[in-house]
């Protein structure tokens, strides 16, 4: 096959908080984006979201919630997850 393969990456929000609309604007662009392409059926698409899971901010809210950062994200990556299949 001479298929092309396309990648299509959101950017990496900080996992420090709740999603919100913002996010789902970039989300919903590369989720059409990806459909459109595999519906053409000439190139492969791998489409991807995901979070950033360190950093200054990460750090700063688990240190106010008393747990760590590992902790803070996991409890976080579900609110992410059903966020971004919705």
């Amino acid at each position: 096959m001479n298929n092309k393969t396309k990648y299509i990456t959101t950017t990496l929000p900080y996992a420090n908080s709740k999603p919100h609309i913002g996010h789902a604007f970039e989300f919903i662009i590369g989720d059409a984006l990806s459909r459109y392409f595999k519906y053409l059926k000439k190139d492969d698409v791998l489409f991807n979201i995901g979070l950033d899971e360190h950093g200054l901010k990460i750090q700063e809210a688990a240190e106010k919630e008393g747990v760590t950062p590992q902790e803070y994200v996991d409890g976080l990556s579900e609110v992410w997850i059903d966020f971004i299949k919705k």
